[in-house]
């Protein structure tokens, strides 16, 4: 009788372990995607490109340095907008939805969340334009407030203003031009 029930357990749990499994993956693979996909977006951005330079201007405080750079890492240069992704579920009841005919604007009120608003413009075709994002963070230590702005094919700037504590704040602006 204790051989049995050992196997009817062992069986009963292979039942539900299974389910359960079955479950999670169901969720996971219907789990959509409410806000334009950033991420995948800059992903496919950097996938397809074909750029073999790009001119980089750095101002700080107003002071400006400009390189043509032969050799860099698009995504390394582009990974705060890669991080800026908000498609996770976690965040999917944090921001609002605005649509004009064309924009899509992304906005929390949650101070706490770094990615304050998105802003994706498209022509009238529906075509992608633009991006806006801004990000915002705010510490016991440091603020700062990021102005981010990609456009295909033209390039992306990132500006940002930031006050560390026990120093003066800085202002910096980080463009580049694909070529």
């Amino acid at each position: 009788m204790k051989k049995y029930t050992f196997y009817i357990i062992g069986l009963m749990a292979l039942i539900f372990g299974s389910c359960a499994n079955q479950e999670s993956v169901t969720v996971e693979k219907n789990t959509e995607k409410p806000f334009f996909d950033v991420k995948g977006f800059f992903e496919s951005e950097i996938a397809e490109s074909k750029l073999t330079k790009i001119e980089k201007t750095v101002r700080i405080n107003g002071e400006s340095e400009t390189q043509i750079l032969t050799e860099f890492d698009l995504n390394k240069e582009l990974s705060i907008f890669l991080n800026s992704d908000i498609n996770k579920p976690s965040l999917f009841d944090k921001y609002n939805t605005f649509e004009t005919e064309f924009s899509t604007t992304y906005k929390t009120t949650d101070k706490e969340l770094n990615v304050q608003r998105i802003k994706i413009f498209k022509d009238k075709n529906g075509d992608f334009l633009k991006i806006l994002i801004n990000r915002k963070a705010d510490t016991q230590i440091y603020t700062s407030d990021k102005a981010l702005t990609y456009e295909p094919n033209v390039g992306y700037t990132i500006k940002n203003a930031q006050k560390v504590l026990l120093s003066d704040k800085k202002d910096y602006e980080i463009e580049v031009k694909f070529q």
